[in-house]
């Protein structure tokens, strides 16, 4: 069962940025649209720096119009095959890699939906952030655990807040700084409720 495509706030700047071009860049930014979206259903149009950007799992090509000609970009063209030798470095970039079209019949749609099957394939799959486990000291979990405004208040704080008061709990040199800090610690999350 298949809705209806909807259109995204994405693709309706697209469809403007599409309208506003010369009749031969629109009819070539026309063409690669149709053929990027065709070649892998999971691929998205997106709208970033101005222009169209077509992602996965990532970013993988985007296009512009220029005077004379159209170019197509791959985000990660250095790792394609490229086994026609059609790409072009990009410029002051290491991985980008595009293709210039001056009129449609250049476009070659069976190699050129080659390249963006492949270049889909190369962005990583969204992988989950690793967690970071802080420590807390036991007197101050304990304190903590004592002090329910004060525990509520320091859960609440973002993962960096909560490593300086453990940090700075932890620095004190002498015992009795120790419990000094452990005291203003307390005082100052009951004092953020």
């Amino acid at each position: 069962m298949s809705s209806a495509p909807t259109l995204t706030q994405a693709s309706l700047k697209v469809d403007a940025y599409l309208a506003q071009m010369p009749p031969f860049a629109q009819v070539i930014c026309l063409k690669l649209r149709t053929l990027i979206l065709q070649s892998d259903p999971d691929i998205k149009e997106n709208w970033k720096w101005s222009a169209p950007v077509y992602e996965e799992n990532g970013l993988i090509c985007a296009y512009s119009a220029f005077k004379q000609h159209v170019r197509l970009s791959f985000f990660q063209g250095a790792y394609l095959a490229d086994a026609a030798k059609i790409l072009t470095e990009g410029e002051n970039n290491a991985t980008i890699r595009s293709i210039k079209f001056s009129d449609v019949s250049q476009i070659d749609e069976a190699l050129l939906q080659q390249y963006i099957r492949e270049a889909a394939q190369l962005t990583p799959a969204p992988t989950k952030k690793a967690t970071r486990e802080l420590v807390i000291p036991l007197d101050f979990a304990q304190a903590l655990e004592q002090n329910e405004p004060a525990n509520e208040a320091f859960k609440n704080l973002s993962y960096t807040n909560r490593k300086e008061y453990v940090v700075w709990l932890e620095q004190a040199k002498k015992p009795e700084t120790r419990v000094r800090r452990l005291q203003q610690a307390l005082t100052r999350l009951t004092a953020k409720i």
